[in-house]
């Protein structure tokens, strides 16, 4: 009887691949070759999946957004909306080695982004997203009384989404504690609090 092959599966494990390659070489260092090594499949098929290294990258880029967006919405739901916006905000902080490894590939996508049309779209779609979960959240703490009712709510989703990206960041190239990541971040929540 031959082997079924989960299609989606494999995928995902060839875009997992490529996640741990980028962070060790950097997105320009990272060849079909090494990926395909690092997934332990041939090129061919890697190939079999992705027609080029572009739409791979895409792939990945998109799947690397689509399960940040899973960790934050999984973030266990506190008694308030205030206590929602830190454990979303460490969803995404790299506080442990896949957080970390996050991090790193979204830096690699951001710079390739710059002149690459595609992942430019793809990074704005990811951040319209990001973008409408803060202010979904600060909206509720408004309405659940944990949030200051006279804040601009988009645009304390534009500084919240600013000052994550900063601290992760911040966080790849100075010694930074996971306890110093989420200081920084439940300081500025804390602003926001009613009362």
């Amino acid at each position: 009887m031959p082997k079924i092959i989960n299609h989606d599966e494999r995928r995902e494990q060839v875009a997992e691949a490529t996640w741990r390659v980028i962070a060790k070489v950097g997105l320009e260092g990272a060849t079909i070759r090494m990926i395909a090594g690092e997934a332990g499949h041939s090129t061919g098929a890697v190939h079999h999946y992705f027609a080029n290294k572009d739409e791979l990258i895409l792939f990945a880029m998109d799947l690397t957004w689509q399960r940040t967006d899973e960790r934050m919405a999984r973030t266990s739901r506190t008694s308030t909306a205030l206590q929602a916006l830190s454990t979303t905000a460490a969803a995404v902080l790299p506080l442990d080695e896949e957080r970390r490894q996050d991090v790193l590939v979204w830096l690699a996508f951001a710079a390739r982004a710059v002149n690459d049309q595609n992942m430019a779209t793809a990074h704005c779609e990811y951040y319209t997203r990001v973008r409408r979960r803060w202010r979904d959240l600060l909206t509720e703490g408004i309405t659940d009384g944990s949030v200051r009712a006279d804040i601009d709510v988009a645009a304390e989703a534009n500084i919240l989404t600013g000052l994550i990206d900063g601290v992760a960041l911040q966080a790849l190239f100075e010694p930074m504690t996971p306890a110093e990541m989420t200081a920084i971040v439940d300081h500025h929540i804390r602003t926001l609090a009613h009362g």
